[in-house]
């Protein structure tokens, strides 16, 4: 890496450079980095308070929401399909 001023210039402005910096920029608006706060103080504690509830309802859902969705529709078709075998059968 050019340690320079003007080598860090020179880079910038060459045309690979400037693409970098593009690709660079993008990068830092689409996943901007989450400063956490100093261990042991009250912004750390309810900053840990509210990760662990997040966590806490967030366990297990919210990944596989078309699955679960399936899921939820099977499990509702078996048992109107089960209640009514269950029907015909005491009914014939």
């Amino acid at each position: 890496m050019a340690k320079s001023k003007s080598a860090q210039r020179a880079r910038k402005n060459s045309q690979r450079g400037q693409k970098r910096s593009q690709q660079e920029a993008r990068r830092r608006k689409e996943h901007p980095h989450q400063h956490l706060p100093k261990v042991g103080t009250r912004p750390d504690d309810a900053y840990l308070r509210r990760r662990r509830q997040e966590d806490l309802v967030d366990f297990g859902l919210g990944h596989h929401h078309r699955r679960n969705r399936m899921i939820a529709i099977l499990a509702v078709v078996l048992a109107i399909g089960a209640l009514a075998m269950l029907l015909a059968w005491l009914v014939f």
